[in-house]
């Protein structure tokens, strides 16, 4: 796509269906910020991949001075998938298939590492892995570095702008306190993504606050958060695939971008080994 958003998304799907008439499923494949604890108590790690079984679109609704409320009716929210997507991701939601589809992913990925190499799509690495606690802002640490950062101690309180294009080795960001996040079992230097089925929030807006991720993501029950799929959804059938290149918070750096986007094309391509298009889409072509 030529750029982010709905708007431009739900600009290419229209595009789509005047060129192609019998479009059964569009994967939407990239990357997106990851809720790093379920609701069912699983971990979502950098570089795991998301699949939509439905979407939530969360910046749609009416903001009052204290609170904003969502547009949750029947004629307001994103529809679910058809049948047959549903059908599609109840399959792969099963131990055995979704055990197929990582393994494959896995393959896939070590074959697309090969030839873009490590600094394209190389795994970062675990030590590379940081969850900041919600409330802890990415903003200069070191006293009198800035007076706008050394006045922000509530979560509502502004930050400098230049901390939006610093990193956080440069503004001091205690490490400590966040602690490197590992799988179980450990002993895998570069352990494979996990693919995480569920709903996935979409929206018009980076999101850049923990705070607001974990307020979110326990209402709505989300998994992820993405910036095209609800302008795609209600043009094409569609199924969300992308890679988790950070937490959603104001911690977000670009070090994970590229093996997450590699993640989420292998799983495309893992995915697409187990679809069938049903016979009654198959056209016979006479010679």
């Amino acid at each position: 796509m030529p750029g982010m958003g709905k708007g431009i998304a739900s600009s290419v799907a229209t595009s789509f269906n005047a060129s192609y008439n019998n479009i059964r499923l569009a994967l939407l494949v990239g990357i997106c910020g990851g809720v790093p604890r379920k609701k069912d108590g699983g971990e979502i790690f950098l570089g795991d991949v998301l699949v939509s079984n439905g979407l939530v679109q969360y910046d749609l609704g009416k903001r009052f001075p204290d609170k904003f409320f969502r547009k949750d009716t029947l004629g307001e929210s994103l529809g679910r998938p058809n049948q047959e997507i549903r059908s599609i991701l109840e399959k792969q939601e099963g131990v055995r298939s979704k055990g197929l589809l990582e393994g494959r992913l896995a393959s896939y990925l070590d074959v697309v590492q090969d030839r873009l190499g490590v600094q394209r799509a190389g795994y970062p690495g675990t030590e590379e892995d940081f969850l900041f606690p919600s409330d802890y802002r990415h903003k200069h640490r070191e006293p009198q570095a800035c007076s706008l950062c050394d006045s922000c101690q509530a979560r509502g309180d502004p930050v400098c702008y230049e901390v939006l294009q610093m990193r956080c080795q440069v503004l001091k960001c205690d490490r400590t306190i966040s602690g490197v996040r590992t799988r179980i079992p450990s002993e895998v230097e570069n352990p494979p993504p996990a693919v995480h089925v569920g709903l996935i929030a979409s929206g018009d807006t980076v999101l850049l606050s923990g705070d607001d991720r974990d307020e979110i993501s326990a209402k709505e029950e989300t998994i992820g958060f993405e910036m095209e799929g609800a302008g795609v959804w209600d043009n094409i059938p569609c199924i969300v695939i992308k890679g988790v290149s950070d937490y959603a918070d104001s911690h977000k750096s670009r070090r994970w971008q590229g093996y997450a986007s590699a993640a989420a094309a292998s799983c495309m391509k893992a995915f697409l080994c187990e679809y069938t298009v049903p016979d009654r889409f198959m056209t016979t072509i006479s010679s």
